[in-house]
């Protein structure tokens, strides 16, 4: 576990200037509801348009938030489980707060690091362990570090 992680658990004084509350206390009180600028709210709302999704964005609603690296084929099952988790959280919490909760899973897709991305695992039918390791035939070697 991090150290940060621990800190935050444990109520390190010195951390919890940094926070509104303390971890046990977050489904007590929901806090203050947040406030959306209205052109975030519009990119939003567009945004789920574009992807056919019917929930309407009122822009009073808990951010569940989480994201990764982009990886060939989804990258590492984790990249899943965390999309998955952040879905999941958001119902728990509209659920047990009654205020509304909306998962967001962002792609750092600024980050370039082509050899970090460019080969992925699978396990074969013997279940032993295959690697795949794209080399596209368009990029000089020297330019793949």
């Amino acid at each position: 576990m991090s150290h940060l992680l621990q800190a935050y658990r444990s109520r390190n004084d010195s951390l919890m200037a940094f926070y509104e509350q303390a971890p046990e206390s977050l489904f007590n009180t929901p806090g203050s509801a947040p406030s959306w600028s209205p052109d975030l709210l519009q990119a939003l709302r567009d945004h789920q348009l574009k992807l056919g999704l019917q929930r309407t964005i009122h822009g009073n609603e808990w951010v569940i938030v989480t994201g990764q690296q982009p990886g060939l084929f989804t990258g590492p099952l984790y990249t899943i489980y965390k999309a998955i988790t952040a879905i999941q959280l958001a119902a728990a919490c509209e659920a047990r707060t009654g205020q509304p909760h909306l998962p967001v899973y962002w792609v750092a897709s600024d980050d370039h690091d082509f050899e970090e991305v460019r080969s992925s695992h699978f396990l074969t039918r013997n279940h032993t362990l295959h690697r795949h390791r794209y080399q596209p035939s368009d990029i000089a070697p020297a330019s793949l570090g």
